[in-house]
């Protein structure tokens, strides 16, 4: 929100001083800005990620295979993507811990 205000804080400046060529740099950097948050609002609105085990119920000692499915709705593609997907904190704290994650 800074970086928006500061532009047009700068933009108003450069129009009133007549520095045409800094105008023209503070529209395309709020054209970029703009753009920006428009591409990242719809890529974040279209994507689900879903998390499917091969079993519900297992024993101790047993291994079990998850498998996530990321889908995007979306027309446009998705350039870039980080996808965690962590074990919970409660699994992890014991020695020797509940889970063991491998991959």
């Amino acid at each position: 929100m800074r970086w928006l205000v500061g532009a047009i804080f700068v933009l108003v400046i450069s129009l009133f001083t007549g520095m045409g060529l800094l105008a023209y740099a503070m529209y395309d950097l709020l054209g970029v800005m703009l753009l920006s948050r428009k591409l990242a609002d719809n890529w974040s609105a279209h994507l689900s990620a879903s998390r499917e085990m091969n079993c519900d119920q297992v024993k101790i000692g047993d291994t079990v295979a998850v498998v996530i499915t990321l889908e995007n709705k979306s027309q446009l593609p998705v350039p870039w993507l980080l996808l965690e997907d962590l074990l919970p904190r409660r699994a992890m704290i014991h020695l020797p811990p509940n889970l063991q994650g491998i991959g």
